[in-house]
C-alpha cells in the first residue's frame, strides 16, 4: 500500500484513511474492512507508530490511527464515528440496523470492543 505523507494528504479531496504504516493493527484492519464492504475508495495516509506524529495532530487534532478524514470535515478517530461516516457516504449495504433499539445495541457492543476502555 502506498501511503501519502500528511502534507500531501491535506491537499487531497475525498476520503483519506490514516493508518499505522507497517503494522496490520486490528483497528486499522477493521476500518479498511468497513470501507471495503461499503465500496468506498480511500487514500491511505501514513501514521508512524510510536512517533509524535506532530503534522498529523496539527491537521486532524489526533496523532493516532485509524482516522477517517472526508473532504474538509473533521477527522473521525473513533470507531462509531468511522462507521457512521461510512453509513452516510454509502448507505448500501447497511452495517447498522434501521431499528433504533437494535442500532443502539450494535453501537454499544462496538463500543465495548473498540471504544475507549473496550477490548
Amino acid at each position: 500500500m502506498d501511503y501519502l505523507e500528511v502534507e500531501a494528504a491535506k491537499q487531497r479531496t475525498g476520503l483519506r484513511l490514516v493508518l499505522t504504516e507497517g503494522v496490520p493493527g486490528p483497528w486499522g484492519e477493521a476500518a479498511k474492512a468497513i470501507l471495503h464492504v461499503k465500496g468506498l475508495p480511500f487514500t491511505p495516509v501514513r501514521q508512524v507508530g510510536g512517533d509524535a506524529n506532530e503534522a498529523l495532530r496539527d491537521w486532524t487534532g489526533f496523532d493516532n490511527a485509524p482516522q477517517a478524514v472526508y473532504e474538509d470535515e473533521p477527522a473521525r478517530a473513533g470507531f462509531a464515528e468511522i462507521v457512521l461516516l461510512a453509513e452516510r457516504l454509502a448507505p448500501t449495504p447497511p452495517l447498522l440496523p434501521r431499528d433504533p433499539w437494535e442500532r443502539a445495541r450494535v453501537l454499544g457492543l462496538l463500543h465495548e470492543l473498540a471504544g475507549e476502555m473496550g477490548f
